[in-house]
């Protein structure tokens, strides 16, 4: 690999590549970190919080602020929660936040990145502070900025006494969700007693 007027030239094996390239300046300067809270983690208790939630991140453009996922601390916990006006995808954890952790909500883009990168399990430092979340290790560095806005008061919208709660295992409602793909209409979900009933049917 050559670098020479403002060109990359990269040889091998009697092969060689012309790219343009631009002034090193132009590039952005890579914030420091300032002082701040930061925590420890398995990386797989953080990739595992944020794909439980991910999928009900908003990519609609006019509501910014729902863009991402709101981390914070809930209790003394960490909590992540995701919504996009009609989902609510919450996932707490039993790991306790530090005193002082600044809570943010992460750019969607940032958390795919965070997910893709730490598949196997390693040991993580997180700290938000300046407006910026970082994720790292001794060899990866991850930093974005955090989105701006407040994320809405979504305890409003959680009934705080239920009376009438029902508890479903996770891996049966999956298979009735996935026999019901492919489907162009849903049935209404109905509860009797203790059944829940789902359906649906091919539009004519």
């Amino acid at each position: 690999v050559a670098d020479k007027d403002s060109v990359a030239v990269v040889r091998d094996n009697g092969s060689e590549i012309v790219l343009p390239t631009l002034p090193s300046d132009d590039f952005p300067v890579w914030p420091d970190q300032e002082p701040g809270t930061s925590i420890v983690i398995n990386s797989a208790v953080l990739t595992d919080a944020l794909g439980c939630v991910a999928h009900a991140v908003s990519r609609e453009d006019t509501r910014y602020y729902l863009n991402g996922v709101y981390v914070h601390a809930h209790n003394g916990f960490f909590f992540f929660l995701a919504t996009d006006g009609y989902r609510l995808a919450i996932h707490d954890t039993d790991i306790e936040a530090p005193d002082g952790f600044l809570g943010g909500i992460w750019p969607a883009a940032f958390v795919k990145d965070v997910i893709a990168t730490f598949k196997k399990p390693t040991m993580i430092d997180i700290k938000v502070c300046n407006a910026r979340v970082w994720v790292s290790t001794l060899t990866v560095i991850l930093s974005a900025k955090l989105i701006d806005g407040t994320f809405p008061g979504y305890l409003r919208v959680i009934p705080s006494a239920n009376d009438n709660p029902m508890i479903i295992v996770a891996s049966e409602i999956k298979s009735l969700m996935g026999g019901l793909t492919g489907r162009e209409r849903r049935d209404p979900i109905r509860f009797d007693g203790d059944t829940l009933t789902l359906g649906a049917r091919k539009a004519k």
